[in-house]
C-alpha cells in the first residue's frame, strides 16, 4: 500500500508538464524517524529503494543525494541503488569544526566552505571546483573575532559568481527557515576572486530571507508596519532596484525560503507567526506570500496554515509550489492561481536525481 501511495506521490511531486523525464530519474523523500530514511521512486517503473542514514543536511546532486554524517565527521554521496560512498574531494581534517555548501543550479559547480575554530575566534576556507572536481581552487579565505563565518549560498545563472553570506556562528540550527545578515559576492573569473569581494545591495541587512534565482535577489526586510516583510527585488545584471511594501498581515515574526519560479514571473516565501511562547502551549501558523515580479507587488498567496511550512520546489510548469514542514512528514502543494493547498505525499520530498 505504502508504495502505491509513495509512487502517485512521486509522480504528482515532480510533475513537469510536457518536458520529458530524462532517463532514469528518481524522486527522492525522506521519511523522519530515529534515523533518517531516504525513500528513492523511479520515475519509470515506480521501484522503491530505501536507505537508512545518519545524515543531517541533505542536497540533490545529480545522480545521488548528497548529505554530511556528524557520526563520522564525513560528506556522503548516496544514490538511487541505496549505495553511499565518500564524497571523492570535500573532505573534514581532525581541526575542523563545520562544512557547508552550495550547488550551482545546472549541477555543474559546487562551493564548499571548511570552518575552524571556535569560542569567537574563526577561519573559513571557501573552495569552489567542478563537481567533478577539477578546476578546484581558494577562493575566500578569513578569520574573524566577531562570530561570524562566512558560507556559501547560491551560484549566478552563468555560475561566474558565488554569492556568500555572513552568518552568525550557532544560531542556523535554532532558525525555522534560513537567516541571512551580509550576503556579499565574488567574481569567480577573477584571478584572485577574494579581491573582488563586495557587499549586495543593502548589505548587511536585517537577519532575515533571502533568494536567488532567474537573474533577481530577492531581500526580505521587517516591515515598520507591524508583523510584515518588505522584499527588495535586485536585477543583478543591471543593478535595478524595486522595494515592494509589506502587505498587511499581522503577526508574522519570522519569514524565509524565498523561492524564485524558474521563468521569473513569481516568487514564494514563507512568514510565520509564534504565539504562546514560554506558556507550554506554543502554536506557529504560516502564511506562503506570492512576490509578481512583474507589477513588482506581494500578497499572501494562502489563509494562514497550522504550523511551519516550507516552500522547496516549483512544479506544475511554474504554476505551483512544493511546500514541506520540519516538524511533520508530509509534502503540499500550493497553486500559484488560487492559492489552494493540498497535501501530495505522505513522506517528505527532497527533489529529484537523474543518471548522466
Amino acid at each position: 500500500m505504502r508504495k502505491a501511495i509513495t509512487v502517485l506521490a512521486a509522480l504528482i511531486c515532480v510533475a513537469l508538464g510536457s518536458t520529458a523525464q530524462p532517463a532514469r530519474s528518481a524522486a527522492v523523500f525522506i521519511e523522519p524517524g530515529a534515523r533518517a530514511t531516504l525513500v528513492f521512486v523511479d520515475l519509470a517503473t515506480g521501484e522503491e529503494q530505501s536507505v537508512q542514514t545518519d545524515g543531517s543536511v541533505f542536497a540533490v546532486l545529480n545522480d545521488s543525494v548528497m548529505t554530511y554524517d556528524p557520526s563520522t565527521r564525513s560528506v556522503v554521496l548516496i544514490g538511487a541503488d541505496g549505495r553511499s560512498r565518500p564524497h571523492p574531494f570535500i573532505t573534514l581534517g581532525a581541526q575542523d569544526a563545520r562544512v557547508d555548501w552550495a550547488i550551482s543550479a545546472d549541477g555543474k559547480r559546487i562551493a564548499w566552505t571548511i570552518t575552524q575554530g571556535g569560542a569567537g575566534m574563526l577561519t573559513t576556507v571557501t573552495r569552489v571546483a567542478d563537481v567533478s572536481g577539477e578546476a578546484q581552487r581558494i577562493v575566500f579565505e578569513e578569520t574573524r573575532t566577531d562570530g561570524l563565518r562566512a558560507r556559501p549560498v547560491a551560484f549566478s545563472p552563468d555560475d561566474s559568481i558565488l554569492y556568500l553570506d555572513y552568518q552568525p556562528d550557532g544560531l542556523d540550527t535554532l532558525m525555522l527557515f534560513p537567516q541571512f545578515a551580509g550576503l556579499f559576492q565574488l567574481d569567480l573569473s577573477a584571478e584572485h576572486p577574494g579581491d573582488t569581494f563586495a557587499f549586495l545591495p543593502g548589505e548587511p541587512g536585517d537577519f532575515t530571507g533571502a533568494g536567488f534565482g532567474s537573474g533577481y535577489f530577492l531581500r526580505l526586510a521587517v516591515s515598520q508596519q507591524a508583523g510584515g516583510f518588505d522584499v527588495r527585488v535586485v536585477r543583478l545584471a543591471t543593478g535595478t532596484e524595486w522595494s515592494i511594501p509589506a502587505s498587511n498581515s499581522g503577526g508574522y515574526s519570522i519569514a524565509g525560503d524565498v523561492l524564485v519560479a524558474p521563468d521569473g514571473r513569481f516568487a514564494v516565501y514563507a512568514q510565520t507567526a509564534l504565539s504562546g511562547l514560554g506558556s507550554g502551549s506554543a502554536q506557529t501558523s504560516t502564511v506562503i506570500m506570492r512576490v509578481d515580479l512583474t507589477e513588482m507587488t506581494q500578497t499572501p498567496l494562502t489563509v494562514p496554515q497550522e504550523g511551519v511550512l516550507r516552500p522547496v520546489a516549483w512544479t506544475e510548469n511554474d504554476g505551483a509550489v512544493l511546500l514541506i514542514s520540519p516538524n511533520r512528514a508530509g509534502t503540499w502543494k500550493v497553486r500559484i492561481s488560487d492559492g489552494r493547498v493540498q497535501q501530495v505525499a505522505q513522506l517528505t520530498y527532497l527533489g529529484q536525481i537523474s543518471e548522466t
